[in-house]
C-alpha cells in the first residue's frame, strides 16, 4: 500500500504522516497507532528512526520492544528499516545491570529484522546509559550518538554525523569516524573528557597518518575538550580540504 517514515523529535512526539501522537516518556500503544492510522497494518515499507529518553529504569527498547509493538501487528510489511537510540538518567535507582550489546543483539531475530548492528555506552558512575541500535545496511543521512564503543563499518550513505561520549576516545577514534562514514559533510562533536593515551612525543606524532575527511565542509564542536580540537584542526593530524564552517568557543581557539 506504501511506505512510511516515522521519527521521534526532542519533545518525544511520534510523527506519523500528518498525524501527531503525543507520546511524553512512554511508549506509544497499539492503540493509539491503528486509531490515528488504520492503514498502518497494510503497510509494505516502514523507516524509524527514534531517540527515546527514560529515567530511573534500565528497560531499553530492543528487539522484543519492536515485535510486540509494532512488527506483530503489521502483517504486510516487507521493508523496515529504523534507527534506535535509548538514553538512560538515573537520578535516584541505582542500576549495575544495564543490558550489554550481547543482549541488545540477541533480542533481535534475524528472521524478522534481517541484519542489525548495535552499541551501549555509560559513564563510569552508571548513572547515565545509551544504547543505539540500527539496521544493515544503514540508508539513512544522519547517524546520531556516535560512541567509542562504536563496532565499526561502513556507511555510505550518512552525510551528518552527531558524536558525543561520556568516556575518553582513544588516539585512533577520529581515523575510525574518518573510515566508517566517508561521505559525511556535517560533524558534531560533543566529548568533554580528555584524550586517552594521549601521544607525547615529537616521534609519536611523527609515526601518525595523516587523517582525511574528503567531503567535510561544517565542524561544530562546541562541547569538545581541546584535545579533539586539536586533533581535528592541525594539519599533522588531520586534513580538512572543503571546510566552510568552523563552530567553537572563542576560548578553546
Amino acid at each position: 500500500m506504501g511506505n512510511l517514515m516515522i521519527g521521534i523529535d526532542r519533545a518525544h512526539r511520534v510523527l506519523l504522516g500528518t498525524s501527531e501522537i503525543s507520546a511524553g516518556t512512554h511508549n506509544v500503544t497499539n492503540k493509539s497507532w491503528k486509531k490515528s492510522n488504520p492503514s498502518l497494518p497494510y503497510l509494505q515499507e516502514l523507516q524509524l528512526v527514534v531517540t527515546v529518553s527514560r529515567e530511573d529504569t534500565y528497560q531499553v527498547v530492543d528487539g522484543n520492544n519492536l515485535y510486540t509493538d509494532i512488527l506483530i501487528h503489521l502483517s504486510q510489511l516487507k521493508t523496515f528499516r529504523f534507527s534506535i537510540y535509548t538514553y538512560i538518567y538515573n537520578r535516584n535507582v541505582s542500576i549495575d545491570n544495564f543490558p550489554s550489546n550481547d543482549d541488545i543483539q540477541q533480542s533481535f531475530d534475524y528472521n524478522k529484522f534481517g541484519e542489525i548492528d548495535s552499541y551501549v555506552q555509560h559513564t563510569i558512575e552508571k548513572d547515565e546509559y545509551g544504547c543505539h541500535v540500527y539496521s544493515l545496511p544503514f540508508t539513512f543521512d544522519m547517524f546520531n550518538r556516535l560512541s567509542m564503543s562504536f563496532l565499526g563499518g561502513v556507511f555510505y550513505h550518512v552525510k551528518i554525523l552527531v558524536a558525543n561520549d561520556y568516556v575518553p576516545w582513544e588516539e585512533n577514534f577520529v581515523k575510525k569516524i574518518a573510515e566508517s562514514f566517508p561521505f559525511i559533510e556535517t560533524l558534531f562533536i560533543a566529548n568533554s573528557k580528555p584524550k586517552k593515551n594521549k601521544l607525547q612525543s615529537s616521534n609519536e606524532t611523527q609515526k601518525l597518518e595523516v587523517t582525511t575527511f574528503t567531503r567535510l565542509s561544517e565542524l561544530r564542536v562546541t562541547l569538545t575538550h581541546t584535545d579533539y580540537i586539536e586533533q581535528l584542526l592541525f594539519n599533522r593530524y588531520t586534513h580538512l580540504p572543503r571546510l566552510c564552517l568552523l563552530e567553537i568557543k572563542y576560548d578553546q581557539l
